[in-house]
């Protein structure tokens, strides 16, 4: 009986090769899943953000109305427009702040980053223990 042949050296070459390429593509392919990802959760943040900067201009428009109508002789209606104006420039204000917040917050990538580190430090330990 004969003994299988052992592959040669070009053949194990190959081999390396294509198994990287696999690699390198699944690593593509989550970067890309995940970029997409984070880039819609990005927008959903922004959005939050100019929702708030709108409510915070709206509420500056009411004060400079009510304002107005307060110095013009309208005390009871430029009073209830000052007081709507606060209301809207307090929640705008608390609102943009917790938004930003969640957008700082927000980090892309992080599991083809973390991937990317296994898959190198792998590969890294693996061509030092097999050379010898």
């Amino acid at each position: 009986m004969r003994a299988a042949p052992t592959p040669g050296v070009a053949e194990l070459v190959r081999e390396t090769a294509d198994g990287l390429a696999d690699l390198v593509g699944q690593h593509l392919k989550l970067a890309r899943i995940e970029l997409a990802a984070g880039l819609q959760l990005l927008g959903r943040r922004g959005l939050a953000v100019a929702l708030f900067a709108a409510l915070i201009v709206v509420g500056y428009t009411l004060g400079i109305v009510g304002l107005a109508a307060f110095l013009g002789g309208f005390s009871t209606a430029g009073r209830w427009l000052l007081a709507i104006s606060l209301v809207h420039v307090g929640v705008g204000a608390v609102g943009m702040s917790r938004a930003v917040a969640r957008l700082r917050g927000t980090a892309l990538m992080e599991m083809t980053a973390g991937q990317m580190s296994h898959s190198l430090a792998t590969l890294g330990s693996a061509a030092t223990t097999d050379v010898r």
